[in-house]
């Protein structure tokens, strides 16, 4: 069994890594087809760097040694020591053509290899989706991909398609416009998850069972969904629509109420997920409505990527947007 906790955290000692998301995995001790430190656990600190600083998905070139090393020659530590250092990619296989996205893939696979440093491959289908216009763009004609038919696939203020979103807002750092959020319900946006997740996870599987006996432990983990949540990571303003053809400039900068686990202090949204998966089709979403879309969203990915081979242990998931430990109402 692996168990994950999540930190991210501020380094200023080595400005290379301003940003990071830091991952901890607990094992206790099975490493495919080894025993490693039968007795005790080992301790995976898997350091994921900020998108742009180094390697990068639209440059598949990027993810070589040079960059691996940067990463793993800052935090040095013995060879039999029970705290392995590893380092954790996050594709977003709807940024980039199927082409860039498996070499990227392939390359940080292989280079991980050659390094022997265990690795954590994150697969984020809902927050960066900019090359899949057939799948969102429900609003201009003269962009790629029009349909209106669209609209189901994307985020509503309401209970109909009429009041599909155009835009939406995302601060991890520094507010920008994003594309809106996906209907994380519909057929056709699950229908495309489910291919991408079968084109990439089995090149997972076959270098995993290619791996020489002794760095079958370089593979740590596959975790699914990036803080999926509604309404927290792309957050829409009242009348957001028609702030799209304005110059950002003008955009309202509240940003969201954390503590407010419903409309997040902004316009609440949700209404296409809950209403295509049958959780709730009129009157007033609550907490207990987006944790269960939340929940059957990430089971879905879940149940795919374990159907492509990969086990139990090596499998999470990432979900954000709750408050404290409560159980949701």
């Amino acid at each position: 069994m692996i168990r994950l906790l999540s930190h991210q955290i501020n380094n200023n000692k080595h400005r290379i890594f301003a940003w990071m998301l830091v991952y901890i995995f607990f094992s206790t001790g099975i490493h495919g087809k080894n025993m490693v430190h039968k007795t005790d656990d080992v301790k995976y600190i898997i350091l994921v760097r900020a998108p742009g600083q180094g390697m990068s998905q639209e440059n598949p070139a990027s993810i070589n040694q040079k960059n691996f090393q940067e990463v793993a020659q800052s935090f040095t530590g013995s060879e039999n020591s029970k705290v392995k250092i590893g380092i954790g990619f996050i594709f977003s296989p709807f940024r980039t053509t199927p082409e860039k996205t498996v070499q990227a893939l392939k390359n940080f696979l292989q280079t991980a290899e050659e390094l022997s440093v265990p690795i954590m491959i994150h697969l984020d289908l809902e927050h960066w989706w900019g090359a899949r216009p057939d799948l969102w763009n429900w609003w201009d004609p003269s962009r790629p991909g029009y349909n209106p038919a669209n609209r189901e696939n994307v985020e509503w203020t309401h209970w109909s398609p009429d009041n599909a979103i155009k835009i939406a807002w995302r601060n991890w750092g520094r507010q920008i416009r994003v594309l809106p959020p996906p209907n994380l319900a519909s057929t056709k946006y699950l229908e495309a998850c489910k291919e991408q997740l079968d084109l990439l996870i089995p090149i997972v599987v076959k270098w995993s069972k290619n791996l020489p006996e002794d760095k079958q432990h370089l593979f740590v983990a596959i975790k699914v969904g990036h803080e999926s949540s509604i309404g927290v990571n792309a957050y829409y303003y009242p009348n957001g629509n028609e702030l799209l053809d304005k110059p950002a400039s003008e955009d309202p900068v509240s940003g969201i109420v954390g503590q407010d686990v419903l409309s997040r202090g902004v316009q609440q949204t949700g209404y296409a997920t809950l209403k295509t998966s049958g959780i709730r089709t009129k009157g007033d979403i609550t907490e207990r409505d987006l944790y269960e879309a939340i929940r059957r969203y990430l089971e879905f990915l879940s149940r795919e990527v374990a159907q492509q081979g990969i086990s139990r242990e090596k499998l999470f998931t990432h979900a954000a947007g709750w408050v404290g430990r409560r159980t949701p109402v």
